[in-house]
């Protein structure tokens, strides 16, 4: 059972588990909004949207589906960031949060 041990330490940490659910959460939310920043570019370059304002109804509600699949991304970030080291995981959100936050302020200015 030498694999069972191995997940059992990687799972048991030192840290207490509302930190480890802080960072795993904070890791989440700044994955999902580095990733809608991205795929909002993307999208707006590849596929043309109908105009709101001129559209009643659309069948494909494009914010409903990005807004899904980031949440969905981000969980799994979060999910990794549980399992990671707590320290490590603190100073990479240290580190990327700068960035990331740069891109979704260029994103809403330029790609709303």
């Amino acid at each position: 059972m030498p694999a069972r041990a191995r997940i059992e330490d990687i799972v048991t940490s030192r840290e207490p588990a509302i930190v480890r659910a802080a960072t795993a959460f904070a890791a989440g939310c700044v994955a999902s909004g580095a990733l809608y920043s991205l795929l909002r570019i993307v999208q707006s370059f590849l596929f043309k949207e109908a105009n709101p304002a001129l559209v009643f109804y659309s069948e494909h509600a494009g914010y409903f589906w990005r807004v899904w699949i980031v949440a969905y991304a981000g969980g799994m970030c979060a999910l990794i960031a549980w399992l990671a080291d707590t320290k490590r995981t603190a100073a990479v959100l240290g580190r990327v949060i700068t960035p990331i936050a740069i891109l979704v302020f260029v994103q809403a200015m330029f790609v709303p």
